[in-house]
């Protein structure tokens, strides 16, 4: 457990993290086998999680509680704290995804009300109709919810002093690098080939940047020299990584 306040936060948010790719790789196996409704509570769990993530940096505990699973909530308070207004073309996905968080009862109210969801693998945001009422028919579309982590991955690691070489964890890299989770086999051989061309380090053990979380498992930095406060390959005890 943690020591500090620093270390606290840096431990809630990585279990958030942790916690939302969990939802999210569950919430891909349920699109594999359409699984729409599942997916999509599924996906609602991850985004979520992300969020609220970003956001225990800042807001206390009870008021991440209160916000319940009030995604279009989290969605506004995570762009104000973003500051990127690029993050608009996410709105559709996020009011879709919100949606959800009442199907999983099947006699709410908002479950009652004729919808229809429809898996797509579209890559752009539809437009959304004059009012929110209106909407009857909604897409749910792995490859933007999938540009979303990424890009809630990639703002939530973007607070570095600059001229810093980061540091991530294999998952992370992936989701930066647009490689999907299923893919970390090939992901690791091609880090082990750029490894023996001098074109990346690898170790065992440390602190990924992404989100600040300790890991026991395989790091990736960029420099073919040890970073700064961090064994050189001759100090690390035998094994290369990955």
């Amino acid at each position: 457990m943690p020591d500090t306040v620093t270390d606290e936060r840096h431990w809630t948010e990585a279990a958030y993290f942790s916690y939302g790719t969990q939802y999210y790789v569950a919430a891909r196996f349920a699109v594999s086998n359409r699984l729409t409704h599942v997916a999509g509570q599924l996906f609602h769990h991850a985004i979520e999680f992300y969020l609220k993530g970003v956001l225990s940096r800042t807001m206390p505990y009870d008021d991440r509680k209160d916000l319940n699973h009030r995604l279009n909530e989290m969605w506004r308070l995570f762009k104000q704290v973003a500051g990127q207004p690029d993050l608009k073309r996410f709105d559709y996905t996020i009011r879709t995804l919100d949606w959800f968080r009442d199907l999983r009862y099947p006699d709410a109210p908002r479950a009652l009300t004729p919808r229809t969801f429809v898996l797509s693998w579209v890559d752009d945001e539809p437009p959304s109709p004059e009012s929110e009422d209106d909407r009857k028919f909604y897409l749910l579309a792995p490859s933007l919810i999938e540009e979303l982590v990424r890009t809630i991955y990639l703002l939530a690691g973007a607070d570095h002093p600059p001229g810093t070489i980061q540091t991530y964890c294999l998952e992370h890299l992936a989701v930066g690098a647009k490689v999907p989770l299923g893919h970390l086999a090939d992901l690791a051989a091609f880090v082990r080939s750029l490894r023996e061309h001098g074109a990346c380090q690898t170790q065992y053990g440390g602190i990924c940047d992404a989100v600040a979380h300790e890991t026991d498992r395989v790091l990736i930095w960029g420099l073919p020299t040890p970073m700064a406060g961090r064994p050189a390959a001759s100090d690390m005890g035998g094994g290369h990584a990955p």
